[in-house]
Order: structure tokens, then C-alpha cells, then sequence
């Protein structure tokens, strides 16, 4: 995947780039209809999962499962996937009961870290893959790191 990475052009890079930004921001706003604009229509989501089954199956983890709807204050940072798909981007969300007037730091964490149990954290990670300007790959990665730079130099 990293080299992959390498291998696609400057114009894919900011399609791809437009696309992530995109999810990110319908994602915090609970936009389902732009996050499944994004998602290409013979994409493979969440281990084998059609483009609607996944966007249902998504809503589902996210507001019935863990209730993110009465979390007050989300924040999210950027990783890469160190699993089966390396080098994949991924989206670290974080959603938390806790009043970022009260707490002032509650934005002092890295990429990577554990939930914090005292803004009693869920913490939701996904990994990207893109075509075109289009998702074709969506899942929770298991291994993640904040920077791929190391490996790039070693290749």
C-alpha cells in the first residue's frame, strides 16, 4: 500500500484529499446522504459490506450503540493504518461528555492514545482507501501510528 500511495497522481492525491475532508466534516454533522455521495458505489465497506448495508450498519454502531448524539464535544487527528492495509489513512474520532469550557485541555492527547475515562471517551478509528476522488474502502483498523514518515524514508 505504500508504495501505491506513491504511485498516484498529484490530481488523484487532491481528489482523494477533498473526499477525506468531506467524510470528516458530514461525519461530525451526522450527514449520511454526503458520506454516502462520497462512498463509490462498488466500494467494499466494514469486511465485505455493500455501500447502503454499511451507512445503516454505521448509523447503527454509532447512535444506537454508543449514543455519540448525546456526547457533547468531539475532536478528531490523523493516523496510518499499521495492520493488514499499511499506510491507509485513518481518522481518529473522539467524542466526549465533557465541556471543553471546564476542561481546557480536553484537547491534549496524541493521535493513538487510549480513551480517557474522565471525559468518558469513545474513541471511533477509520481507515481509507480512495479511487479517484471516491471511498472504495472503509474499516476499523487494528494497529494504527501518527506518522508513516519513518517508513517512507526506509523504502
Amino acid at each position: 500500500m505504500l508504495q501505491q500511495i506513491s504511485k498516484i497522481t498529484t490530481e488523484e492525491k487532491k481528489k482523494n484529499e477533498y473526499a477525506l475532508n468531506q467524510f470528516r466534516y458530514s461525519f461530525l454533522a451526522g450527514n449520511f446522504e454526503q458520506m454516502e455521495e462520497l462512498m463509490d458505489n462498488k466500494g467494499v465497506f466494514f469486511n465485505r459490506m455493500n455501500k447502503k448495508r454499511a451507512l445503516a450498519h454505521f448509523h447503527k454502531f454509532l447512535f444506537t450503540e454508543h449514543n455519540i448524539g448525546k456526547r457533547l464535544w468531539p475532536e478528531f487527528k490523523d493516523g496510518y493504518s499499521l495492520d493488514e492495509f499499511p499506510g491507509e489513512h485513518v481518522i481518529e474520532f473522539r467524542f466526549m461528555e465533557a465541556d471543553p469550557f471546564s476542561f481546557p485541555d480536553v484537547d491534549k492527547f496524541e493521535f493513538g492514545d487510549p480513551p480517557r475515562k474522565e471525559f468518558k471517551e469513545l474513541v471511533v478509528r477509520l481507515a481509507f482507501r480512495f479511487h479517484n476522488g471516491k471511498i472504495i474502502g472503509l474499516r476499523f483498523p487494528k494497529r494504527v501510528v501518527k506518522s508513516i514518515e519513518s517508513f517512507i524514508l526506509q523504502n
